[in-house]
């Protein structure tokens, strides 16, 4: 092996001893298995008997050995098994979903199973999230759940929403398949509390689709993430119903500091609440911190929060 090779196995085993809190022995140990089950050409299932970890912690190593280019490997099998691993676990979360009694007075509109699982795929597929912090603005669809479902409790993960009955489904459902995600009912009118400013790696939104309600999440956002470049935000946004201003909301996203990284069309899928209102889409914008703007008391002052949900536009 060469030189750089052996550097590259290195900085990889540093990021699995921070990652999973182990010492190098065990990292060196779990690294040599991940390698071996590649070369060996095992399947998904049994690279995780042998190394005990959860499926999303395999795939994070691959992506490591991937980018280092130490494999060429087919991480999209694992990620279809992933999928299905998803699915699967997933049919315990869907009565609480159909439970949940949708609030149209808050804009509620729940996506489709495949768009929730898409969006899980993408946020793992995007970040190294073992230790990371994650903060859901809002989250009718039960995204959070299917995340620390895939993260097996390897990442934290917070959610807040003003709907105090689908925070306790989502407490439910906590407590039932033993996660660790903590809920806050806020009303994200209101500014966030100090206690979740700037303490997140990630965020991710599917907001009303309104300018204010956009950009108050958007703002409530970035004032939850770390002051570090890098950080990320995921926001579901839709083109037809904001027509003039969706220049307005990309020059808010440049002006705080971040960089609209990808814009993938179409991305989630909305079924359509009654017989006379169709399916809808929405894109994902996915935003990286590229220069640390602070956010403050000012920036709060053009939104018209009495005119953030869609019944309500100025």
């Amino acid at each position: 092996m060469s030189i750089t090779e052996n550097v590259k196995l290195h900085d990889i085993i540093e990021k699995i001893k921070k990652g999973l809190r182990v010492d190098t022995y065990t990292a060196e140990d779990i690294l040599y298995k991940v390698l071996k089950g590649v070369q060996d050409n095992l399947n998904v299932e049994e690279i995780i008997r042998e190394t005990r970890l959860p499926l999303v912690t395999i795939i994070d190593i691959l992506k490591h050995l991937y980018d280092a280019q130490l494999i060429n490997y087919p991480i999209t099998d694992f990620e279809r098994q992933f999928e299905e691993y998803l699915k699967i676990k997933g049919e315990i979360i869907l009565p609480y979903r159909t439970k949940h009694k949708t609030k149209y007075e808050y804009d509620q509109w729940k996506c489709d199973i495949t768009t929730v699982i898409n969006r899980v795929k993408k946020i793992i597929r995007d970040n190294y999230l073992i230790g990371r912090r994650i903060l859901f603005l809002g989250d009718d669809d039960f995204t959070s759940i299917y995340l620390a479902l895939a993260v097996d409790n390897l990442a934290e993960i917070h959610v807040i929403d003003i709907d105090s009955e689908l925070l306790d489904l989502i407490n439910e459902l906590n407590m039932r398949l033993g996660l660790n995600i903590k809920t806050h009912n806020l009303d994200l009118r209101d500014p966030i509390p100090e206690y979740l400013r700037n303490k997140f790696d990630i965020f991710f939104t599917d907001p009303p689709f309104t300018y204010n309600g956009i950009a108050l999440y958007l703002l409530q956002g970035f004032l939850s993430l770390k002051n570090e470049k890098g950080t990320k935000g995921y926001l579901c946004i839709s083109p037809p119903s904001l027509m003039d201003d969706i220049y307005r909301i990309q020059q808010l996203i440049y002006e705080k500091g971040f960089y609209i990284d990808e814009i993938i069309k179409s991305f989630n899928v909305y079924p359509g609440l009654r017989e006379d209102i169709p399916c809808i889409v929405s894109d994902l914008y996915v935003l990286k911190r590229v220069k640390i703007v602070p956010i403050t008391e000012k920036d709060f002052e053009n939104i018209h929060v009495s005119a953030i949900y869609t019944q309500k536009r100025a």
